[in-house]
Formats: C-alpha cells, structure tokens, sequence
C-alpha cells in the first residue's frame, strides 16, 4: 500500500517514487551491469555482475586492440552479444528487485544516486589503467611451434611494456621478424645480450651450462594434419625457470648447433616444440632478435577455439572454446 492507501497489481506494497527508483536502478545497470543491483542492495549479485563485465569489457577491448582475424572477429560479435544480453538482463532484474524491496522512509545516502554514480566513476577509471591501450594487444596462434605451451587457436595478450626491456631467460614473446617485419612470430628467449647459446645432442646449453630436462611422458601432437606421439619434457634453464617442450629427436643439425654468441641488443629465441619450429638456429630464416623488433612478452591466455568447425560456424563457437584455458597465464 502507497501513503495514499493504493497497492499495485502483483500486491506489493509501493509509495511514491518507486519507480522513479526502479528506472534509475534499470539504467545503472543497462549502463553497467551490476550497479543497480548495489542500487537495490542486493551486494553479492551486484559484485559478482560487476566483475563479469569488467572482465567481458576487457576482453573485448583487447581484441579489437589485435590484428583482426575471421576466429576473432567471431568472437568479438559473440562477446558484443553477450555483453548485450547481460546488460538487458541486469536491467530488468534491477526494475524488478527495487519494486519488490520499496524503501520505507527516508532513504540513506549511501543508497541514493550518489553511491552508484561514484562506482561508476571508480570502475570507469579502473578501466582506464586496465585497457590494452596502456600497453596490451592480442594475437592469435596459427601453428604447433610452440606445444605444449601455446596451442593452435589460442589467443594471447602481449604485454607491450615490457618489450626488450626486463626480459629474462625463458619468456615468451611475440617479435616482428628480422627477416621479413610484417610477419609476428612467438617463440621463448632462451638468450639475453652476451649470452653463449648451444645445442648438443638435442639439449640445450646456455653459457656451457647445461639446461636440464625430465622426461614426463608422451604427447600426441598435431602436425599439419598428422597425429604424431612426441615426448613431453620439463626443461630447467639455469636461472631457474622450468617450462615444457617437446621432443621427437636428438639428432641431426638443429639439435646439434654450433654455438651462438648473442649480440649486444639481441634475444636468441625457440620454439617448445623443438623439432617443429622455426626459431633462432636458423640463421638465414630468423637469427638473432632485435630488441627492436620485440612486440611484447605474451603474458596471458584470453580464450582457446578448438578450430573443429568452419569459421563462420557461429554456433559451434561454445563447443569450441578450451574452457580451461581461459584466463590462464603463459609460462
């Protein structure tokens, strides 16, 4: 029942204003999913909404921040989408929740406008330090160089900032090549400027030390088609990081290298599938890196699309996605 003794049609008591509440409630959260929610103190959903389209606003931002591709421009149509739906959605739970939960007598300033219009302001410049222009781009992974570590469909985030200036022995980073600038290739530096880099037998020496290896087991990979039963290894370079590689052989040229000193404002780079993988032992392909020629240190996983299905294929897209490589670091 309203002050002037009147109950809507669903029975719910309501009083002047309320839906003058619930409207400003279903534009927060049209504008931002989640902040009418707060609005209408529902504090669990409201945050959990918040962080969801925090996370699908940064992804999508950084896709378009990369060179565009038919899998990613799929993608981005599929998140513009959801984004959508969710900001509808939220909409109408907010209009739904202020009307059913009316604020009896004065309401608290902590619940009027000003609160959601300052988390707004204070999401909106969390963005603005968080989005790819401040130094992230993503790129997709078009062959088997680099298994186990990075499959074919993935989709990495490059960290720009770092580019050629606190790299250290076994990032991965994406690099323009020497050869031909307007192909990007992503490899692990495996030698920093001075180093002295060998392989010998199919092992890896950097400085004369030898980077040990611990063989975990087989691993079936994909190559241009063919299925081929490779061993999977742990490698520890000598400043501690352990990675995983693959090997088929340890014999013949690249596995057995003569030994390379990098020079003053370069990177010696390989592949973690080190017999199927154009890097830095082939001098006359790639070489040594320019620390000009970085793009950055590829930080993070965005998405995997097991690529099963023609691009266009829109809605096998779910059925594709690597669920458990979503959001997953690169080591």
């Amino acid at each position: 029942m309203d002050n002037t003794g009147h109950m809507d049609g669903a029975g719910i008591p309501t009083r002047r204003g309320d839906w003058r509440r619930a409207a400003w409630g279903g534009l927060l959260s049209l504008w931002y999913p989640g902040l009418g929610q707060l609005y209408a103190r529902s504090w669990r959903l409201g945050a959990a909404l918040l962080v969801l389209a925090l996370a699908m606003s940064v992804t999508i931002t950084v896709l378009m921040a990369g060179s565009p591709t038919p899998a990613k421009l799929l993608t981005l149509c599929a998140f513009a989408i959801g984004s959508l739906g969710l900001s509808l959605g939220a909409a109408v739970d907010a209009i739904r929740r202020i009307r059913a939960n009316p604020v009896d007598g004065q309401t608290p300033l902590l619940y009027t406008w000003w609160f959601p219009a300052v988390s707004v302001l204070v999401v909106s410049l969390g963005l603005g330090f968080l989005l790819p222009a401040r130094g992230w781009e993503s790129f997709s992974i078009p062959s088997s160089s680099n298994l186990p570590t990075l499959l074919v469909g993935d989709v990495v985030v490059a960290d720009k900032t770092r580019a050629g200036r606190t790299l250290r022995q076994g990032d991965m980073v994406i690099f323009k090549s020497p050869k031909n600038p307007s192909i990007d290739y992503v490899k692990r530096v495996v030698g920093l400027p001075g180093d002295r880099v060998a392989l010998r037998a199919g092992q890896l020496y950097i400085n004369n030390v030898l980077s040990s290896r611990v063989v975990e087991g087989n691993y079936l990979a994909g190559d241009t088609g063919n299925t081929i039963m490779r061993k999977l290894y742990v490698e520890t370079l000598p400043d501690g990081v352990r990675h995983d590689i693959l090997k088929e052989r340890d014999d013949g040229s690249p596995n057995n290298t003569p030994e390379y000193s990098v020079p003053p404002g370069h990177f010696f780079v390989l592949g973690d599938n080190r017999d199927d993988s154009m890097d830095s032992r082939f001098m006359d392909a790639i070489g040594f890196v320019p620390a000009e020629n970085l793009v950055g240190r590829a930080a993070l996983l965005l998405y995997s699309i097991d690529r099963q299905h023609p691009w266009w294929a829109f809605w096998a897209l779910p059925f594709e996605i690597r669920w458990n490589r979503v959001f997953k670091p690169v080591v």
